[in-house]
C-alpha cells in the first residue's frame, strides 16, 4: 500500500483529474492522499485543482526538502 500518490494534473492520454476519479471510484481507494503536481500555479488552478483532487497540489518544479 502507498501513504500518497504524486499525480500529474496534464498527462497526454487521460489528465490527473480523470486518473484520480478511476483510483477514488474503481480502485475503492478513497482515503489515499492524491497531490496534483501542476505547472499552473495560479490561484485560479488551486480551486480547479482541489475538487477534483482533493488532498491539495503542488507547482513545478519544486525543491523536494520543502515538499517532505
Amino acid at each position: 500500500m502507498f501513504d500518497a500518490a504524486l499525480m500529474d494534473v496534464q498527462m497526454p492520454l487521460m489528465d490527473g483529474y480523470a486518473a484520480t476519479r478511476l483510483i477514488r471510484q474503481q480502485l475503492e481507494l478513497t482515503a489515499l492522499a492524491v497531490i496534483g503536481l501542476t505547472a499552473n500555479t495560479m490561484a485560479s488552478d488551486r480551486k480547479g485543482c482541489l475538487p477534483a483532487i482533493t488532498n491539495d497540489y503542488v507547482g513545478k518544479t519544486f525543491k523536494l526538502a520543502q515538499f517532505v
